[in-house]
């Protein structure tokens, strides 16, 4: 995401026009309406209907999304920041400030999810959840959730579990909950006083083993019968006499059995009442209390909107409430209930076994964002929180959508930037809202300019193009065309210039979302005959060989300490000249390329390996300067080159590093730093890199020295290359 994100209208209320003005009962706030701010990929984040605020570095609106919109009565800007903003949708004015410190502290600093009371709207309280992202150009991408309805959820699933445990463990009749095995779960007190078994033995037994054989067959004829129903209710139970076998003796009790199922019908688990025969209330009044207590069970397995995983201090899943709807990205079954979290989901485990003694022994939540358990089976949001009994909840969000928007539009800002190609970007109905650098230069206009205007306005014969371009949009295929453009500010006025132009639909389900159009320039012919071309390549080759054989002449003269060291500077001198001699007739030179070659030469004649062992050159490839100051820039860096790499400082690794950068007005910048040495050039040679000032003044540029955050002494040079 980029920095110069465009508005079309600065009132955040104007946003909400097409949700108000289509239903009737917002008529009356269709003035404040206002087109919702695009940015790359805008259409994804439309489709989200959680509510996204993307906030700059200085706590500025970038973009809030339709449904932020539809949430909020107020935007960031029209409450006059995000402080503000916030601050002005507390309900209680005693609790700003705790509302605003962890605003700050935990939000924006740390960017941790955090969940605020808030009136949103006049009459309107509610539970909004804050879950930010840090974005690489400083940025903060807020995903505001409503979790009053799932605090709610949550808040009744830990009251039915209390009243759950409350009568569980003072009923006088005894209670034992078993799997879909048969396998004891848990018991009450109750039953434990009666047989005389330790909690512990009757975990380690299945439930026919506490009773008499004829009693257990008898039991697994009846639950046979209940688990063979398409749809198995809560009112499914059923009541038996049953002699019990106790660690001293058989008693004969009611045994009451009720079905626990799932919100698809199939049986979970199953609650079994013991009762003393003559028992003053009656089995029915008991079966009609276990239904009650099952159906609560049940409500609040189906209360949590997403995955609800039910784990013990071990390790072992022990139940689990689906999501409303499956996850292409994540897919849990039956298969998950009794196994270990790290079979199914080792990252999961991981933060289990790292965070299980803060959530079982401090009761504190914890939150964190993991992949899923295959490789590219998405990102998901994790809430592991205790729940009593030694027993957690994991609660997990699938937040792969709003993953793949943040990649997503990292690689897209980065086309757009870097292309050399002029790229324009149209939404579904062909009016512009994004152009990259290379477009602004070729129409010689700022992106706000362009900003708005339908695509096919922009060239000659606007109205056939426009049909084209409606037509590949209904169809979703591209199509190319050669193209001249007219003046955005006199569309009678053309450009004899030709250019052929790529117009690329861009569909989701069937939907267009962009359109992408490609400017590519089509290459003038050449003013010199292919014969006048050749002999022009043939003389410049030829100069160049001869300089380069000049130079190895030196190689038979004196070769003393001093000797030699001046046949080296004229050496390096020479074929620097030899470099800056263009290949071809079109008066540029690209850069990058001839320094690379420029440094294999000073390396080698200094006796040195490879020059990019030595030298390491970084910039644009693209980057070019005209060919009449080629020949002092080539001189300047091969001194610059020649001084370091004879320099006596020692040290591993590169001895030099030159980073070419474009600057405003069409300057460029080189940057010369030393490598682990710390410094350019020694005390012997600064009165020989005076030198340098004059080699600048020639390219009619000016040398500055700095220091940067290590100490490292560098050298910069900004000259026009145009």
């Amino acid at each position: 995401m980029r920095e110069d994100i465009t508005i079309h209208e600065t009132e955040f209320a104007k946003a909400k026009i097409h949700h108000e003005v289509s239903h009737p009962e917002g008529a009356e706030k269709a003035t404040k309406r206002a087109t919702v701010k695009k940015i790359p990929g805008s259409e994804l984040l439309e489709g989200l209907p959680e509510a996204v605020l993307i906030l700059d570095s200085r706590q500025r609106e970038k973009y809030a999304n339709s449904a932020f919109c539809d949430l909020f009565e107020k935007g960031v800007e029209e409450a006059g920041g995000a402080e503000s903003w916030l601050i002005g949708m507390v309900p209680r004015g005693d609790e700003e400030s705790t509302v605003l410190a962890s605003w700050r502290e935990h939000i924006w600093r740390k960017q941790l999810t955090r969940t605020y009371t808030l009136l949103p709207r006049v009459g309107k309280v509610v539970d909004l959840e804050f879950q930010p992202a840090l974005q690489e150009d400083g940025s903060l991408t807020i995903l505001i959730r409503d979790v009053t309805l799932l605090r709610k959820n949550e808040e009744s699933l830990r009251q039915g579990k209390l009243k759950f445990r409350a009568l569980f463990g003072n009923t006088r009749q005894g209670v034992v909950l078993a799997d879909n095995t048969g396998r004891v779960l848990d018991a009450n007190q109750s039953f434990i006083e009666s047989t005389g078994i330790k909690l512990f033995d009757l975990r380690l037994s299945m439930l026919r083993e506490i009773l008499h054989p004829t009693d257990a067959e008898k039991l697994e004829r009846v639950e046979e019968k209940i688990r063979s129903k398409d749809q198995i209710r809560m009112t499914d139970a059923t009541s038996m006499e049953v002699f019990v076998r106790g660690a001293d003796s058989e008693r004969k009790q009611i045994l009451t059995f009720c079905p626990v199922a799932t919100s698809e019908g199939e049986y979970s688990m199953g609650i079994y009442l013991f009762q003393e025969v003559g028992f003053e209330k009656s089995p029915e009044a008991m079966a009609n209390k276990l239904r009650e207590l099952a159906s609560r069970a049940q409500a609040l397995l189906s209360a949590v909107p997403e995955l609800v995983l039910l784990i013990g201090r071990d390790g072992v899943i022990t139940d689990f409430a689906p999501p409303p709807r499956p996850w292409r990205e994540l897919s849990v079954d039956n298969q998950w209930i009794g196994d270990g979290l790290g079979r199914h989901w080792p990252t999961l485990n991981e933060l289990f076994e790292k965070t299980s003694d803060k959530v079982f022994t401090e009761e504190k939540t914890i939150r964190a964002d993991l992949p899923g358990p295959a490789s590219g089976s998405g990102m998901f949001s994790i809430t592991f929180a205790p729940c009593g009994e030694g027993k957690g909840m994991i609660v997990v969000a699938n937040s792969t959508n709003l993953y793949r928007y943040k990649r997503d539009a990292v690689w897209q800002a980065e086309f757009l930037q870097r292309s050399s190609d002029a790229v324009l970007v149209a939404d579904g109905k062909g009016f512009i809202f994004d152009v990259n650098p290379a477009a602004a230069k070729l129409f010689g206009k700022t992106r706000g300019q362009l900003d708005g205007r339908s695509l096919a306005s922009v060239y000659q014969g606007a109205d056939d193009l426009k049909d084209s371009i409606n037509l590949a949009i209904s169809r979703g295929k591209s199509f190319e065309q050669k193209i001249s453009l007219v003046s955005v500010d006199d569309e009678n006025e053309g450009s004899a210039d030709q250019f052929d132009a790529l117009f690329l639909p861009v569909q989701i389900e069937d939907e267009c979302i962009a359109v992408l159009n490609f400017l590519r320039t089509k290459q003038p012919s050449s003013q010199y005959s292919l014969v006048e071309d050749s002999r022009n390549n043939r003389a410049m080759h030829r100069m160049r060989d001869q300089l380069q054989m000049v130079t190895s002449l030196f190689s038979l003269e004196d070769q003393s300490q001093e000797s030699r060291r001046t046949s080296q500077k004229w050496q390096v001198r020479l074929r620097a000249i030899s470099h800056s001699i263009p290949f071809g007739e079109d008066n540029v030179v690209w850069i990058v390329p001839m320094l690379r070659t420029l440094a294999d030469e000073v390396s080698s004649i200094a006796g040195r390996g490879p020059g990019r062992r030595e030298i390491v050159i970084t910039g644009p490839e693209e980057l070019s300067i005209r060919s009449d100051i080629t020949g002092a820039f080539c001189l300047l860096c091969a001194e610059i080159m020649r001084m370091v790499i004879l320099n006596p400082y020692k040290g591993s690794g590169p001895k030099l590093f030159l980073d070419l950068e474009e600057c405003a007005h069409g300057e460029i910048a080189l940057i010369a730093k030393p490598g682990k040495s710390g410094r350019l050039f020694s005390p012997a040679q600064e009165e020989e890199a005076g030198a340098l000032e004059l080699l600048a003044q020639q390219i009619r540029g000016r040398i500055r020295s700095s220091l940067d955050v290590d100490d490292i002494g560098g050298l910069q040079v900004i000259f026009d290359g145009n």
